[in-house]
């Protein structure tokens, strides 16, 4: 999926993906999303088809977003999971 943007006021949001489309079913098994099964994650359908694809897995992603002010300002969302965090089995590089 190509990066999207939107204007909020006069704020302008621009993503900015690193990957994704990696089902997150691999990282139930491992402990890191223990409770993102098919069965719970099929209860937001608000989240299909951009984040959760057919068979109700969730799509991983790496992205951040960017916010440009109307004085041109950036500022740098960063929505990943950070440092300095223990993660089981798949999450273990962070």
């Amino acid at each position: 999926m190509a990066a999207q943007s939107w204007n909020i006021g006069e704020l302008k949001i621009t993503e900015v993906i690193q990957f994704e489309g990696v089902e997150a079913s691999r990282l139930v098994g491992d402990g890191t999303l223990p409770d993102a099964t098919p069965e719970v994650v099929s209860a937001f359908h608000e989240l299909k088809p951009l984040y959760v694809n057919e068979q109700n897995e969730l799509l991983w992603a790496v992205r951040a977003y960017v916010v440009r002010t109307p004085d041109n300002r950036l500022i740098l969302l960063d929505t990943c999971l950070g440092d300095d965090k223990h993660f089981p089995g798949q999450l273990q590089m962070w």
